[in-house]
């Protein structure tokens, strides 16, 4: 009974799942969807914030090589220009402080497409509840030129971070595990890995049939180069993939699962 109840469960949240896509795509692409913008005004930091839609103000500060876009309850909101750069890799984490069973869903996007209701392509990942996660957008994923983060749909606060060319330091580690009640889209600690082959192991808990199945990417975290797609979509319990190593350094793992999971490699 508790295994239908939660299969019951999982099938209700991907049904919602694609009602927001939709409502998401109609309202990025469609033109009910338009966005308003108003006159730049200063915060209490002095940062200036553009009004768009509904909703509470956008505000974006920098400091170093990282920078914090917070807001709240927004419909088509649209923050201030913020530079971005096509020889910078980043990690972007983002949190998420809504009620529950609300939505979050955020887009980074050039002005020029936010303008035209076609942001789509810059979607962060959506929540329909709290929560949190990190991803890694390697280097040549952005232009070398203002973007804007489209706060499309979002029930409460939320937190956008991105750190531009993060430093490595590697861990150490060959091993790594992660909780999925912690975040869906993780990231490892860094590692180094020699050039060669090295042979990965992915082992996932997935708690359905609906779960997210293992995603992993490899990043070399020097360059902020895409290294290696060590699986993709694949439910399968246990993974082994050996790929090509084309330069002794620092690396990184972008992951996403719906389950419990724990990657090892040698080399």
């Amino acid at each position: 009974m508790e295994g239908l109840i939660i299969q019951k469960k999982t099938i209700l949240i991907s049904v919602i799942a694609i009602v927001i896509i939709v409502s998401a795509l109609s309202g990025c692409l469609g033109s009910s969807g338009t966005t308003q913008t108003s006159t730049p005004t200063a915060t209490a930091t002095g940062t200036p914030s553009l009004a768009a839609g509904s909703g509470d103000k956008i505000t974006v500060t920098q400091s170093g090589n990282t920078m914090t876009i917070k807001g709240g309850v927004a419909n088509k909101v649209v923050s201030e220009k913020f530079p971005m750069d096509a020889d910078a890799w980043y990690m972007i984490t983002y949190e998420y402080n809504g009620p529950e069973w609300s939505n979050f869903i955020t887009m980074i996007s050039t002005p020029e497409y936010i303008a035209n209701d076609e942001a789509i392509g810059g979607l962060l990942p959506m929540l329909l509840e709290p929560g949190k996660g990190t991803i890694i957008k390697e280097k040549g994923v952005y232009k070398s030129t203002d973007y804007q983060l489209l706060a499309d749909t979002c029930g409460g606060p939320w937190t956008v971070t991105i750190v531009k060319n993060p430093a490595p330091a590697a861990s150490g580690q060959a091993s790594f595990s992660h909780k999925a009640a912690d975040s869906t889209n993780s990231i490892s600690p860094y590692f180094h890995l020699n050039k060669g082959s090295a042979t990965f192991t992915v082992n996932q808990q997935l708690p359905g049939q609906y779960s997210v199945a293992a995603d992993v990417q490899l990043y070399n975290a020097d360059t902020g180069e895409w290294a290696a797609d060590i699986t993709h979509n694949d439910n399968t319990a246990t993974i082994t993939r050996t790929v090509d190593i084309e330069a002794d350094g620092n690396y990184i793992m972008g992951v996403t699962c719906g389950g419990d999971w724990q990657i090892s490699f040698t080399q």
